[in-house]
């Protein structure tokens, strides 16, 4: 069962992963179709990284003013 946890943590491992092979296929001077569609590729998992994190954190943020509110002046 994937929770949000694990999804950050594959989908960073994803994004670094297509970063190195974006990388190696620049350094190497494969063929700039590939590069470009594999820097395209890192883009997205980057993107979705980001927002799975900046949605973790809102959701804490949020617990923590409801949390705020419950507690007796």
């Amino acid at each position: 069962m994937f929770t949000l946890y694990r999804l950050i943590i594959y989908s960073g491992i994803a994004t670094f992963t297509c970063l190195v092979i974006t990388a190696v296929l620049g350094i190497t001077g494969a063929n700039y179709s590939i590069h470009g569609k594999m820097g395209i590729t890192t883009f997205v998992f980057a993107c979705v990284h980001g927002g799975l994190v900046l949605y973790k954190q809102m959701k804490i943020r949020r617990a923590k003013k409801q949390a705020m509110k419950q507690v007796p002046k």
